[in-house]
Formats: structure tokens, C-alpha cells, sequence
């Protein structure tokens, strides 16, 4: 380049080929490249099956690829959202920050965006944007907005859980699969 100026293409490249490479390592699944619309219908092939997607803007093409395709789409906004989640297979939310040292992702949380589209359905699918990657824990928290919201979470794949036998089971607790479709 001219006057020894660098491409930030590179750096952010690797972000987030570490990103997958660490998600992979957490029994999550990365999609590098994946349009978020086909690849949520991918991941409920069942059409009598639900899907919740957070009211966020930059979730109206997944929310229509859904609906497209004959899913049943749940949005927080409807007033029936908390009674029908539990019947979701699927949950699909943006991050504020994905975390390339550890394959985590940083979700904030208010009313368009409940921690239960990510918690309760068997499959949560993260939309990431090629800004969205950061290399540190640090870096991510530097994205909490300000004010704070009332809560945060980091998901670093599955839902995991030991029983006293040490026998470990996904999907306990929260989602058993962790998707993100990554640009």
C-alpha cells in the first residue's frame, strides 16, 4: 500500500478466524461466510417449529427468511412472546462483542432483546457483523453501553453441566447447540 500504510482487513480476518477456530474448541459451531436468513432455516428443518428473534433491525431479513419458509416467528414485542418461547427450537440474537481469545459472545439485554431469546430455546443462533470482533475480554467490555443495562451475558458455547459422576450433558441449563453466523 502507499506509504507503508497496512490493511486493517488482515487483523480483522484473523479476529475472526480465532473466533471460529475458539467457538469450535467450546462445542459451538461457526459459519464463516453463511447469509443468517438460510442458515437459521437450516438449523430448524422442522417447519411446525418456532423461532424467536430479538426486535432488533439487523434481524428483519432472518425474521423474514423464517416466516418465509413457514416458521411460526416469535418477537419479544408480541404480547403473547413470554407464554409461546418455551415452544421455540430456535433463538436468534445480534452480540455486542464476539471474543476472538476465547470464542465468547457478549450479549446485552433489555426489552427488545431478553435474555430468554438466547436461554430458552435449544438452538441459539448468533448474527455477528465483521465490527463485531474484538481479541480480548477486555476489548469486549470496553462495548458495554453506557449506562449499563441490567444485565449482561457471555456465552462461550452450550450449556454445559457435570452431574457427581462427572458425566458432562449440553443443553442443561440453556441452549444445547451455540451457532454463529459468522461474516
Amino acid at each position: 500500500m502507499p506509504g507503508g500504510a497496512v490493511s486493517a482487513r488482515p487483523a480483522e480476518a484473523d479476529l475472526e478466524r480465532r473466533f471460529a477456530d475458539e467457538l469450535r474448541r467450546a462445542d459451538g459451531v461457526a459459519h464463516p461466510g453463511a447469509d443468517a436468513g438460510p442458515l437459521a432455516c437450516s438449523l430448524l428443518p422442522d417447519r411446525s417449529a418456532a423461532a424467536a428473534v430479538d426486535d432488533d433491525p439487523e434481524l428483519e431479513d432472518v425474521a423474514q427468511a423464517l416466516a418465509d419458509a413457514g416458521h411460526d416467528v416469535l418477537r419479544p414485542a408480541d404480547a403473547d412472546y413470554r407464554a409461546r418461547l418455551p415452544t421455540a427450537g430456535l433463538g436468534v440474537t445480534r452480540c455486542v462483542a464476539a471474543i476472538a481469545d476465547t470464542g465468547t459472545l457478549l450479549l446485552v439485554f433489555d426489552r427488545a432483546h431478553p435474555r430468554s431469546t438466547s436461554l430458552l430455546p435449544r438452538i441459539h443462533l448468533a448474527v455477528l457483523h465483521p465490527g463485531d470482533f474484538v481479541p480480548t475480554l477486555a476489548d469486549a467490555l470496553a462495548r458495554i453501553p453506557s449506562p449499563p443495562p441490567s444485565a449482561v451475558t457471555f456465552v462461550t458455547g452450550p450449556s454445559r453441566s457435570a452431574d457427581i459422576e462427572q458425566i458432562l450433558t449440553l443443553g442443561v441449563h440453556g441452549p444445547a447447540q451455540v451457532h454463529a453466523a459468522v461474516p
